[in-house]
């Protein structure tokens, strides 16, 4: 972490991404099923696409998603996680 630039590293999902939201109401939600949902319509409407790795060699940063909850408007909200970046900018 102290070079110029970012390591080759990928990172896992947040937690959040694999519970269940339980709403006061006594509702609940499959935030998996929110995250699949999300990025299939974000592959949809184009604003998401899949990247073909040149020559083979990955990606050099995977980064996690995750999920926060709205408890007042019962909403979901996918996150992308983007602080590992944060480290290198100035």
């Amino acid at each position: 972490m102290s070079g110029p630039e970012p390591g080759q590293i990928k990172l896992l999902n947040l937690r959040s991404v694999h519970e269940t939201t339980k709403w006061q109401d006594g509702g609940e939600a499959s935030n998996e099923d929110y995250v699949s949902s999300q990025i299939s319509e974000l592959v949809e409407t184009g604003r998401l696409v899949e990247w073909h790795w040149p020559e083979g060699q990955p990606p050099r940063c995977i980064l996690p998603l995750g999920v926060a909850t709205r408890e007042l408007e019962k909403k979901l909200r996918l996150i992308y996680d983007g602080r590992y970046l944060n480290l290198w900018m100035r």
